[in-house]
């Protein structure tokens, strides 16, 4: 996942992306047969851009160091889904790539104290049959006035609904982990 962030005066920009793929094969016991063993693979790529845009509407700062702000902000969400799957041995396959833009809408709430700073962000985005919601939580420790250093939490859900040769599709695909970086001020 990478980020980048601006603030002007009251204002605050936000441009991420999340990119990941898993694969894996596996066997399982057909439900129909003599109790044979079929392999299935199993792959998927996905690359979710967002551009987002905030204005602080409320903020409180206090005499011990302590501050808090809200920033309701809007944007738009790019999904590109890569799905392949396929029973080993056979003809029987899925292979398709769903994307969509979709306006989202979010919460953006940074808490600092002192050198630290708690954010907690939230957004969901709707289109038609498809849908997504992400929550991110950071916490950052500032090392200098330039440099801090972050642990995080991601997750991102995509839903999709469509059809595949006549067949109802409905993919619910959710990303979620650890985030660990590195930030920089310019």
């Amino acid at each position: 996942m990478g980020r980048i962030v601006a603030n002007y005066d009251k204002w605050w920009f936000q441009a991420d992306l999340f990119s990941g793929k898993v694969s894996t094969v596996f066997t399982y016991e057909a439900l129909v047969g003599a109790g044979e063993k079929e392999f299935f693979r199993l792959a998927v790529q996905g690359t979710v851009p967002r551009l987002i845009a905030g204005y602080t509407v409320w903020e409180q700062q206090t005499a011990n160091h302590f501050a808090v702000a809200i920033v309701p902000y809007t944007g738009i969400r790019y999904a590109y889904i890569d799905l392949e799957s396929q029973f080993l041995d056979s003809s029987l396959a899925i292979d398709t790539e769903p994307n969509w833009f979709e306006p989202v809408f979010g919460l953006y709430v940074p808490l600092d104290y002192k050198r630290f700073r708690f954010e907690g962000q939230g957004d969901f985005g709707i289109n038609k049959a498809k849908q997504s919601w992400q929550v991110n939580t950071r916490l950052r420790y500032r090392l200098s006035k330039l440099v801090d250093v972050q642990l995080g939490w991601t997750y991102l859900n995509l839903s999709h609904e469509t059809s595949i040769e006549s067949k109802e599709f409905d993919l619910d695909l959710i990303l979620a982990g650890p985030t660990a970086g590195v930030g920089f001020r310019f």
